[in-house]
């Protein structure tokens, strides 16, 4: 039996899940498009061999030690 009261239920908890889908469809969609925002940023990052990091220990004088972190571009 379809009372009034019971359709009136079913229409609001259907409309909610409706409202769910289209805010998860949309913040899919907005990651989509920061994901393929930071990645056309980063296709002239270099990753060449070129690069090099070194860490090596340094004295700084009397009895205070150190380490020297050495990041070049070749």
């Amino acid at each position: 039996t379809f009372t009034k009261d019971r359709v009136l239920r079913r229409f609001q908890s259907t409309a909610k899940f409706r409202d769910y889908a289209i805010a998860g469809f949309a913040l899919v969609y907005a990651l989509n498009v920061v994901d393929a925002f930071v990645d056309a940023h980063f296709v002239t990052f270099d990753v060449s061999d070129d690069l090099s990091l070194g860490i090596r220990p340094k004295y700084f004088g009397q009895s205070d030690l150190g380490c020297s972190l050495i990041l070049s571009f070749d």
